[in-house]
C-alpha cells in the first residue's frame, strides 16, 4: 500500500510539473483568449462581466493544454479579422 502511495504521488507530481512547464510554451494564449473575450463582448453585449469572465477564463484554462492549444493558435492565426470566424473555429476546436 505504501508503494502504490508513493507511486501516485510521484506520477500527481510528474503531471503537475509537466503542465507547469507546458503552460510557458503557449505563447499566443494571451492574445488569443483577449481576442477570444473581445468577441464574447461583441457577440453578446448583454452578457454579465461574470459570464464574461468564466468564457476568458475557460479560454485561458484550455489554451494552455496541450490538447487544445495547437488548435485554438490556429483559429486565432485564421480569425484574427473576424469574432465569428474566431468564435466557430474555437467552439469547434474544444469541443472535439
Amino acid at each position: 500500500m505504501k508503494k502504490l502511495t508513493i507511486l501516485i504521488s510521484l506520477l500527481w507530481t510528474i503531471s503537475f510539473v509537466a503542465e507547469l512547464t507546458a503552460a510557458d510554451n503557449f505563447p499566443k494564449c494571451p492574445a488569443a483568449c483577449d481576442k477570444y473575450y473581445s468577441c464574447v463582448v461583441e457577440k453578446n453585449p448583454n452578457a454579465t462581466e461574470d459570464q464574461k469572465n468564466t468564457l476568458k477564463k475557460g479560454c485561458e484554462v484550455n489554451c494552455n493544454k496541450v490538447k487544445y492549444y495547437n488548435q485554438i493558435a490556429s483559429c486565432y492565426d485564421k480569425g484574427a479579422n473576424s469574432c465569428v470566424t474566431y468564435w466557430n473555429c474555437i467552439t469547434k476546436a474544444v469541443q472535439k
